[in-house]
């Protein structure tokens, strides 16, 4: 069953928990703009979002984030969801047009090994950027690098990737008084998906022999 780990687990580095899926997804990050940026596109210097799996949950958070002058913006965009047995956290790269392109081969080719949920974490987080596994220039700030923790419902409502589909949008909120819930007028947005993709690669579900296991976790197999 997945749950989301307490902080004293996630500051132990989430022992034992071993990467066994990695799944390229729709993330949706909500943000707050002040009325006088609404027209505003660049997402460059927007800050403090809030990362969703789903696009309810994101407009419910701009909801609860009301306040006079503020508008939002739910901007979609390719995420990564890295699940293991127990455990499973979306990451994004909010302000890069290509999400997670700037991971350099070294990274990529971390993903394509038996590997720890905390390590595939770090590679994508700021962590990573001082361990060397973004491209040098290109690595992203850190208000770039979201992440939230979900629970198995929340796992289970992610948004595959559809490279069929229309490209992703973003919402720009409207307001009809504080006695309504906000409008939404949708606009498409220049994200793509390549880097996620690349990230992902074949292994969007992965599962492994008792020897790999026993490898990852260095223990004896007998």
């Amino acid at each position: 069953m997945i749950t989301k780990p307490s902080a004293t687990e996630i500051a132990l580095g989430l022992p034992g928990e071993t990467l066994l899926a990695v799944h390229p997804v729709v993330g949706f990050v909500t943000i707050a703009v002040r009325n006088a940026w609404h027209n505003t596109r660049s997402r460059t210097y927007q800050r403090g979002g809030g990362l969703h799996v789903e696009l309810s949950a994101a407009k419910a958070e701009a909801e609860r984030r009301r306040k006079p002058g503020t508008r939002f913006v739910i901007h979609e965009t390719p995420a990564l969801l890295l699940m293991s047995e127990r455990r499973a956290v979306l990451r994004a790269d909010f302000h890069a047009k290509n999400p997670f392109g700037a991971l350099n081969s070294r990274a990529v080719g971390k993903f394509s090994e038996p590997l720890m949920l905390s390590k595939a974490h770090e590679i994508l987080s700021h962590w990573g950027v001082h361990w060397g596994y973004w491209t040098t220039g290109q690595a992203p700030l850190a208000d770039s690098l979201l992440r939230t923790w979900l629970d198995e419902e929340q796992a289970a409502q992610a948004m595959p990737i559809d490279s069929s589909a229309d490209g992703p949008l973003s919402h720009y909120s409207r307001s009809f008084g504080g006695g309504y819930l906000l409008g939404w007028d949708p606009e498409p947005n220049d994200s793509v998906a390549d880097g996620v993709m690349r990230a992902a690669g074949w292994r969007s579900a992965v599962s492994y022999s008792p020897q790999e296991l026993a490898a990852i976790h260095e223990l004896p197999y007998p």
